[in-house]
């Protein structure tokens, strides 16, 4: 999921690029042809549409695709962000986790059975990760950050708090009100390090025109303890964790540097986290995530006098690009930021990219630059890119 301050919920979708396809496919509950060279596409892509509904999208052997509904578009249909925003796969591609109401539901793909974890207060679930073992989750609810282990057995990381200004946000010049702190639900740096923002301590004073909310610009790492609570520690410095991938991390600086940090492990300085000779960009329109299986950062990237955005693998160790591809007809100059949940790289080794783009969906491969495009039923609304598992459960 893409991380962002919380006080009632997640960021809504965030535009990526602007892609023309070649191969079009239905997403009705029937098979779509593919392209004709062979299997093209594997696996298992579970993806949200802006309506909520999330559907399975299933590649066969033979490169066709057919699509099942597992979670039905809920009515009435709540404003604002999709209603199962925090939605993950786990990492073993088994279990889907999202937040339903006040409880976080975790479905078994493969039984259809459900198992229900409630965080200890009553807000509404904002955000979910799973630990890269799939043996622990980061929970965000709109007014804490827990660490849940799968049992269901939840301790609290964080919980905002308010204080009370006389002088605060426009309209409340001699009523007391009140400013929030906030937090992002955190990156997973290994499986039992968890990287987050929180809110620094509350100033004496704000100004009139402060916002009700104070900023999450300190760095926490939480360590899992076996038989005690996690330890929490602030950096000394602030950074982010993009993502990680073994002992290979993307980090940002504010996020305006993007580094490539092998060995990163928590209780860090800046230097550490995001070292000079460690960046790979410095546009904050660069998506980054990793290449399954082999923890070789990918960079899309916006090339300023092409409409075909470059997607390029990155030695970790070097920095330098090593292969490269353009990605058919995208340009994502001028867009907002690309998010990591509009991006994903497919699964057992192959050069395959899914992306979300203008609210549809659409899968290529890189190699040949066949594409294929699901313009019919939801995924002509697509919001958020859940997973990509390998296997046909």
């Amino acid at each position: 999921m893409t991380n962002g301050p919380h006080r009632a919920g997640v960021t809504g979708l965030l535009a990526a690029c602007v892609l023309a396809v070649a191969t079009a496919c239905t997403a009705a509950s029937h098979p779509a042809a593919a392209a004709s060279s062979g299997p093209q596409f594997t696996g298992r892509l579970v993806v949200e549409s802006l309506s909520g509904e999330i559907g399975q999208l299933t590649f066969d052997a033979h490169g066709k695709a057919a699509y099942r509904r597992i979670l039905a578009a809920p009515s009435p249909q709540p404003a604002g962000s999709p209603p199962y925003v925090a939605a993950a796969l786990s990492p073993d591609g088994t279990t889907l986790a999202y937040g339903s109401g006040k409880g976080l539901v975790l479905r078994n793909l493969e039984t259809g059975t459900d198992q229900t974890l409630t965080p200890p207060d009553t807000t509404k679930i904002a955000c979910v990760n799973w630990a890269p073992d799939g043996k622990h989750l980061a929970v965000g609810t709109a007014d804490a950050l827990y660490l849940s282990d799968a049992a269901g057995h939840m301790t609290s990381l964080y919980t905002v708090s308010s204080q009370a200004y006389t002088a605060g946000p426009v309209g409340t010049v001699g009523v007391p009100s009140y400013v929030y702190s906030s937090f992002t639900c955190g990156t997973w740096l290994n499986q039992s390090e968890l990287v987050f923002q929180q809110s620094g301590p509350f100033p004496a004073s704000i100004s009139e025109n402060s916002g009700n909310t104070l900023a999450a610009d300190t760095t926490t790492v939480a360590t899992l303890r076996t038989g005690a609570a996690p330890r929490t520690v602030n950096e000394p410095t602030q950074w982010s964790l993009v993502a990680s991938c073994g002992t290979v991390a993307l980090t940002t600086d504010s996020g305006i540097g993007l580094y490539v940090v092998p060995g990163l492990t928590g209780a860090v300085t800046a230097a550490e986290a995001t070292p000079a000779h460690a960046k790979i960009a410095d546009n904050s329109t660069t998506a980054s995530l990793f290449r399954t299986g082999t923890c070789q950062p990918i960079l899309i990237k916006p090339e300023s006098n092409s409409a075909n955005d470059e997607v390029a693998v990155i030695d970790p160790q070097t920095g330098h690009a090593g292969k490269t591809w353009h990605l058919p007809f995208a340009d994502i100059t001028g867009s907002p930021s690309p998010g990591q949940d509009q991006f994903i790289w497919g699964p057992a080794h192959t050069d395959t990219l899914a992306d979300i783009v203008n609210m549809q969906l659409t899968v290529v491969n890189l190699d040949s630059g066949t594409a294929l495009a699901l313009d019919t039923g939801p995924w002509t609304n697509a919001s958020l890119i859940i997973g990509w598992a390998a296997g046909s459960s």
